[in-house]
């Protein structure tokens, strides 16, 4: 059986080396919620290029840092809504990291 593949940049590599659940999918979610006229949704859609933080996106970071300091996704994903003016939030999925499998005919396992 062949090594699964796992996908998401930005999002993929931060789950792989935080353990944490899918910040792509959110910040993308509450970037929704925003002005689409205000800074913000450039700033947190923003992703650098070079070094060790090539490919990482600043929303997702963000979200990433919030989550270290509250402890919460739930608490994270409601501060984050705050920052970019939001009056409504969402609740993620689970506050724990989560996979999707899918085993191909071929027996490859794709996760993401």
């Amino acid at each position: 059986m062949s090594q699964p593949q796992i996908f998401g940049g930005s999002r993929g590599k931060i789950r792989a080396s935080q353990e944490t659940i899918a910040l792509g999918n959110i910040r993308r979610c509450c970037l929704q919620l925003a002005d689409k006229k205000s800074t913000f949704n450039a700033i947190y859609e923003h992703r650098f290029t070079q070094g060790q933080l090539a490919e990482h996106c600043l929303g997702n970071l963000t979200l990433l840092g919030l989550m270290e300091l509250t402890g919460s996704a739930t608490k994270a994903i409601a501060h984050f809504n705050i920052m970019l003016g939001n009056s409504e939030t969402f609740l993620p999925m689970t506050e724990v990291p989560t996979d999707l499998v899918d085993e191909l005919n071929n027996n490859e396992k794709v996760i993401g």
